[in-house]
């Protein structure tokens, strides 16, 4: 529990921080919510986690299509295609 005058001016200031950090993410990534930009955060990491146990011989894997397609996996708004 914070309940000292310096570790509340901490957490607020380091709340604050992530709000615009997140909202600067939001605009650069061009999700819609921040829900979606976790969810697509999430999925990289996962993405990268598999990666890193797959055995050596395993047939080649477009790597660019995988972090393209499980990002998608876990979010909230659908993205709107271009036509």
């Amino acid at each position: 529990m914070v309940i000292k005058e310096q570790s509340v001016h901490n957490a607020a200031n380091l709340s604050l921080w992530m709000v615009n950090l997140s909202q600067v993410m939001l605009t650069t990534s061009g999700e819609e919510s921040t829900l979606d930009l976790k969810a697509r955060h999430h999925a990289i990491r996962y993405a990268q986690e598999v990666l890193k146990i797959l055995p050596e011989n395993v047939k080649p894997i477009n790597i660019e299509q995988l972090f393209t397609e499980i990002p998608v996996l876990g979010r909230i708004h659908e993205r709107k295609m271009a036509t």
